[in-house]
Protein backbone atom coordinates (compact mmCIF):
# COMPACT_ATOMS: atom_id res chain seq x y z
CA UNK A 1 0.00 0.00 0.00
CA UNK A 2 1.08 3.48 -0.56
CA UNK A 3 1.71 5.87 2.00
CA UNK A 4 -0.24 9.61 2.21
CA UNK A 5 3.17 10.83 0.38
CA UNK A 6 3.46 9.07 -2.09
CA UNK A 7 -0.74 9.63 -2.92
CA UNK A 8 0.09 13.68 -2.42
CA UNK A 9 2.76 13.41 -4.86
CA UNK A 10 0.78 11.86 -7.23
CA UNK A 11 -2.19 14.15 -7.01
CA UNK A 12 0.06 17.20 -7.37
CA UNK A 13 2.25 16.00 -10.43
CA UNK A 14 -1.24 15.15 -12.19
CA UNK A 15 -2.67 18.72 -11.19
CA UNK A 16 0.39 20.12 -12.15
CA UNK A 17 0.13 18.11 -15.81
CA UNK A 18 -3.14 19.07 -16.10
CA UNK A 19 -2.50 22.83 -15.48
CA UNK A 20 0.75 22.86 -17.78
CA UNK A 21 -2.02 20.98 -20.72
CA UNK A 22 -4.27 23.74 -20.21
CA UNK A 23 -1.90 26.57 -20.33
CA UNK A 24 -0.48 25.17 -23.48
CA UNK A 25 -3.92 25.14 -25.10
CA UNK A 26 -4.32 28.34 -23.81
CA UNK A 27 -1.17 30.16 -25.02
CA UNK A 28 -1.85 28.42 -28.61
CA UNK A 29 -5.52 29.39 -28.78
CA UNK A 30 -3.94 32.92 -28.06
CA UNK A 31 -1.81 32.61 -30.89
CA UNK A 32 -4.69 31.32 -33.52
CA UNK A 33 -6.59 34.65 -31.56
CA UNK A 34 -3.62 37.22 -32.18
CA UNK A 35 -3.35 36.03 -35.62
CA UNK A 36 -6.60 36.09 -36.77
CA UNK A 37 -6.80 39.75 -35.31
CA UNK A 38 -4.23 40.81 -36.54
CA UNK A 39 -5.43 39.74 -40.17
CA UNK A 40 -8.41 41.85 -39.28
CA UNK A 41 -7.22 44.56 -38.88
CA UNK A 42 -4.47 44.60 -41.65
CA UNK A 43 -7.22 43.69 -44.40
CA UNK A 44 -9.48 46.47 -42.67
CA UNK A 45 -6.39 49.30 -42.59
CA UNK A 46 -6.07 48.35 -46.63
CA UNK A 47 -9.61 49.27 -46.99
CA UNK A 48 -9.32 52.63 -45.26
CA UNK A 49 -5.81 53.15 -47.17
CA UNK A 50 -7.46 52.52 -50.60
CA UNK A 51 -10.25 54.65 -49.66
CA UNK A 52 -8.04 57.30 -48.93
CA UNK A 53 -6.15 57.08 -52.30
CA UNK A 54 -9.07 57.03 -54.36
CA UNK A 55 -10.56 60.56 -52.13
CA UNK A 56 -6.93 61.61 -53.30
CA UNK A 57 -7.31 60.88 -57.03
CA UNK A 58 -10.70 62.12 -57.04
CA UNK A 59 -9.65 66.04 -55.61
CA UNK A 60 -6.55 65.66 -58.13
CA UNK A 61 -9.32 65.01 -60.74
CA UNK A 62 -11.45 67.73 -59.50
CA UNK A 63 -8.11 70.37 -59.81
CA UNK A 64 -7.53 69.41 -62.97
CA UNK A 65 -10.87 69.53 -64.12
CA UNK A 66 -10.68 73.60 -63.28
CA UNK A 67 -7.01 73.98 -64.53
CA UNK A 68 -9.11 72.90 -68.34
CA UNK A 69 -11.51 75.72 -67.31
CA UNK A 70 -9.34 78.69 -66.70
CA UNK A 71 -5.84 77.44 -68.93
CA UNK A 72 -5.40 78.11 -72.21
CA UNK A 73 -3.39 75.31 -72.66
CA UNK A 74 -5.36 72.51 -71.81
CA UNK A 75 -3.39 69.46 -72.85
CA UNK A 76 -1.78 69.15 -69.72
CA UNK A 77 -4.72 69.37 -67.52
CA UNK A 78 -6.06 66.45 -69.49
CA UNK A 79 -3.35 64.76 -69.49
CA UNK A 80 -3.35 64.98 -65.63
CA UNK A 81 -7.07 64.28 -65.54
CA UNK A 82 -6.37 61.12 -67.53
CA UNK A 83 -3.65 60.19 -65.09
CA UNK A 84 -5.62 60.82 -62.10
CA UNK A 85 -8.31 58.56 -63.37
CA UNK A 86 -6.14 55.73 -63.94
CA UNK A 87 -4.65 56.21 -60.62
CA UNK A 88 -8.27 55.95 -59.02
CA UNK A 89 -9.49 52.59 -60.90
CA UNK A 90 -6.20 51.41 -59.70
CA UNK A 91 -7.03 51.76 -56.38
CA UNK A 92 -10.74 50.94 -56.72
CA UNK A 93 -9.84 47.53 -58.08
CA UNK A 94 -7.29 46.68 -55.03
CA UNK A 95 -10.79 47.90 -53.07
CA UNK A 96 -12.61 45.50 -55.27
CA UNK A 97 -10.06 43.11 -54.54
CA UNK A 98 -9.67 43.24 -50.87
CA UNK A 99 -13.83 42.38 -49.43
CA UNK A 100 -13.37 41.88 -45.56
CA UNK A 101 -16.82 43.09 -44.30
CA UNK A 102 -20.35 42.16 -44.64
CA UNK A 103 -21.75 44.44 -47.51
CA UNK A 104 -18.39 46.12 -48.36
CA UNK A 105 -19.05 45.07 -51.86
CA UNK A 106 -22.07 46.53 -52.05
CA UNK A 107 -20.56 50.06 -51.48
CA UNK A 108 -17.66 49.27 -53.95
CA UNK A 109 -20.01 48.90 -56.51
CA UNK A 110 -21.50 51.65 -55.41
CA UNK A 111 -18.96 54.16 -55.56
CA UNK A 112 -17.67 52.11 -58.80
CA UNK A 113 -20.86 53.04 -60.55
CA UNK A 114 -21.11 56.85 -59.27
CA UNK A 115 -17.84 57.33 -60.02
CA UNK A 116 -18.57 55.79 -63.92
CA UNK A 117 -21.61 58.51 -64.26
CA UNK A 118 -19.31 61.71 -62.42
CA UNK A 119 -16.64 60.54 -64.99
CA UNK A 120 -19.50 60.99 -68.04
CA UNK A 121 -20.45 64.28 -66.86
CA UNK A 122 -17.09 65.23 -66.37
CA UNK A 123 -16.23 64.30 -69.79
CA UNK A 124 -19.08 65.88 -71.20
CA UNK A 125 -18.75 69.03 -69.75
CA UNK A 126 -14.66 69.37 -70.28
CA UNK A 127 -15.76 68.86 -74.51
CA UNK A 128 -18.39 71.15 -73.89
CA UNK A 129 -15.24 73.93 -72.67
CA UNK A 130 -13.40 72.83 -76.14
Amino acid sequence: MKTIKEKLLVIFILIFAVLAANSIIAIINFSTLKNSIDNILKSNYESVLYAQNMVIAIERQDSAELAMMFEANKENPVKLFKEYEANFQNWLDKAKNNITEKGEDLVISNIDSLYKEWNILTSLANLKSF
